[in-house]
């Protein structure tokens, strides 16, 4: 039995490209070039997002206590599990990134309150 092949020429203008939305995906196209990123949250992203957020407002709770860029601090902190968990699990990232000794999960007055992200939590800083 034999096999016949058979040659096709396609030009440009014999197809339609079409964009679909694909969900999880970002999909962008430009001058030929086409890039697609996966824009699922996974736990870890979240994780690191919340620990992002966390060192933002520490770094500003520190320049409005007028402490020096080198100093060493406590970081107190009252919060829901969820960030809490987060914390826990970048605890070094965060204690590199803002020269913490350590983070401290206790209970706080609402004078520490801040607003963060989509919730409330309290938060104190003490120099070391």
């Amino acid at each position: 039995m034999s096999q016949t092949i058979k040659t096709f020429e396609i030009d440009l203008e014999d197809v339609e490209i079409i964009n679909n939305d694909i969900e999880g995906w970002l999909v962008e196209t430009n001058n030929g070039i086409t890039v697609a990123l996966d824009t699922t949250l996974t736990e870890d992203l979240i994780q690191e997002g919340i620990a992002r957020e966390f060192i933002s407002k520490l770094q500003t709770m520190r320049k409005e206590a007028g402490l020096e860029v080198i100093d060493r601090i406590n970081i107190n902190i009252d919060a829901n599990q969820n960030i809490i968990s987060a914390i826990k699990i970048k605890n070094d990232y965060i204690c590199n990134e803002t020269l913490s000794n350590s983070i401290n999960i206790s209970y706080l007055s609402d004078e520490n309150e801040i607003d963060f992200l989509d919730d409330k939590i309290k938060v104190s800083i003490s120099k070391v």
